[in-house]
């Protein structure tokens, strides 16, 4: 729901499957796991980016406009730190 411009649902209605998404994600990271996160809808990715900055939780980001890919890909291959990856 939260891809839908806000302004033509009141109220606005969470979504589930981001709630499901950032438990998963929590899980994963306190396994020391990485994970690409993958979505068609750069909308979507900048949710996701939202939450995990409201968390400061540290991640890559990578999309059209993205410059310097290369240095996105390997902070994100070689530092620890760097767990999530949206693309």
């Amino acid at each position: 729901p939260l891809l839908v411009n806000a302004q033509e649902i009141s109220p606005v209605i969470e979504s589930a499957k981001l709630e499901v998404l950032m438990t998963d994600l929590d899980t994963a990271i306190q396994e020391g796991r990485k994970v690409l996160i993958y979505s068609q809808f750069t909308t979507m990715l900048s949710i996701i980016a939202k939450r995990l900055n409201e968390q400061n939780t540290p991640f890559a980001y990578l999309d059209g406009s993205t410059q310097h890919r290369e240095k996105v890909v390997n902070d994100f291959q070689i530092n620890p730190a760097i767990p999530l990856f949206l693309l």
